[in-house]
């Protein structure tokens, strides 16, 4: 047994040369097994980026333990002393990313995709892969039936088409997903893309929507590693993470450029129309700004206008999110939308403005875009009001829906008609006087909440 265990010893050496020897290999395993089985953010995140292959997260596992951002030496530590030492969150993901180099690198471990990075011989939005997976995310959702989770590549199509994305362009990002694993086809037996199959959205297609969305650190690697087509943009990034400033302002600094290039290049590849089956959509533009735009910087760039576009012309509110007191107007003569931000209603004397209300505005441009600068006129949306109760909350989502007990009917309602303090107290059971229209798909959603 000793000639075994002899035989079994391993040498390590740290840093600075000292030689350490680990004569119990069970309980080096006891560390490690620490990290990634113990530690729930650790296994939940290699378990669904490698779809929960055993030799896929084995090898995501052992690029995060020779990460040099996960040093070896803390593991010997966490032996010797017998004080598990583990990792931050922020710690594995930054070793996870960028496993042997200094920052993420597309390509070097597929299982992570660089989910913002288009092709660039196709004008299509930044946007389109994260668009795709929150359209089978909604699918996945709303169903516990398996096969109904599988979406018709044709029903894409026709559901995008709308949404002035090409077929071409989604074609492209369709065969990138199902090349990298975040979607699957329904006959597993079809490799590779064609326009007749079914897809759907995996674990690892789950786990990168999340960390695109919500993960400091991915969405930092990927706006330092994606190949930003706009140079002023690209410059804006490399000065913003170059400067002699904080590491943490920094970051914070790259994130929000790179944030505002990638609403900015949607805004003008994709166009999200009205109706309950797209607020997701409408809502993936608004959240990334919510999570990474400095709303000072961007709320005071948006506010500069030197540029007059057009007066008194006719805009119907698509959404105005009270919380964070900015929204957009649709401006048909112009084929495009305007900002409209909340200092601009009350210069205006404008009073409340609702989803659906139209008013007759004066419009400006800056670098930015098209922004209101003056209400001159609001046309007020005439709806019902009725008492309803709160049947459903959708707080990751950010909606839900009412019951109106008069006309037997569920509504749907979104958490940018509530303000702050609104939402906070929201539950279900609650009971709230609403105002309620029909959207152009004959279905009811909450306009305002009177009280």
């Amino acid at each position: 047994m000793r000639a075994d265990t002899e035989n079994r010893r391993t040498n390590y050496f740290l840093g600075r040369g000292i030689k350490v020897k680990i004569n119990d290999l069970s309980a080096f395993a006891e560390v490690i097994e620490n990290i990634f089985v113990d530690q729930d953010y650790v296994a939940k995140q290699v378990g669904e980026l490698s779809n929960y292959n055993m030799r896929k997260s084995l090898g995501l596992s052992k690029r995060v333990i020779t990460s040099s951002v996960l040093k070896v030496d803390d593991l010997v530590r966490s032996y010797l002393t017998g004080q598990i030492v583990t990792p931050t969150p922020e710690r594995f993901m930054n070793a996870l990313l960028k496993g042997d180099y200094e920052f993420y690198k597309p390509g070097d471990e597929p299982l992570i995709f660089p989910i913002y990075q288009v092709d660039s011989t196709i004008k299509q939005s930044p946007l389109i892969h994260l668009r795709i997976l929150v359209y089978l995310h909604d699918l996945f959702r709303g169903t516990s039936d398996d096969a109904e989770r599988y979406a018709s590549v044709s029903s894409l199509f026709a559901y995008f088409d709308v949404m002035s994305i090409s077929e071409v362009a989604l074609q492209r990002a369709v065969a990138a997903l199902l090349s990298a694993g975040l979607v699957q086809p329904y006959d597993l037996s079809k490799k590779g893309y064609s326009d007749d199959q079914r897809i759907a959205i995996t674990e690892s297609g789950l786990i990168h929507l999340e960390l695109a969305i919500y993960n400091p650190v991915f969405f930092e690697q990927m706006a330092l590693t994606t190949r930003v087509t706009d140079p002023d943009a690209a410059q804006k990034i490399k000065e913003a993470y170059t400067a002699k400033v904080p590491l943490n302002q920094r970051l914070e600094n790259v994130r929000s450029l790179f944030c505002k290039f990638l609403t900015s290049e949607d805004m003008q590849h994709c166009k999200v129309p009205e109706g309950a089956e797209f607020h997701a959509q409408a809502e993936i533009a608004f959240e990334l700004a919510r999570r990474w735009q400095s709303s000072s910087a961007s709320v005071n760039e948006m506010l500069q206008l030197p540029e007059v576009a057009a007066e008194g012309v006719r805009g119907i509110v698509e959404q105005f999110d009270y919380a964070r007191g900015f929204g957009f107007v649709d401006i048909p003569s112009l084929k495009d939308r305007a900002f409209l931000h909340a200092s601009t209603i009350e210069r205006s004397d404008a009073g409340d403005i609702c989803d659906g209300d139209d008013i007759i505005c004066d419009i400006a441009r800056n670098n930015k875009g098209l922004a209101v600068s003056k209400i001159v006129e609001v046309s007020r949306a005439e709806s019902p009001a009725f008492r309803s109760v709160v049947i459903k909350i959708l707080e990751e989502r950010g909606y839900g829906f009412v019951h109106i007990e008069e006309t037997g009917i569920d509504a749907f309602f979104h958490f940018h008609l509530l303000s702050s303090r609104q939402r906070s107290e929201l539950y279900e059971g609650q009971e709230l006087l609403v105002e309620v229209k029909t959207d152009k798909q004959g279905k009811s959603q909450v306009r305002r909440v009177i009280g």
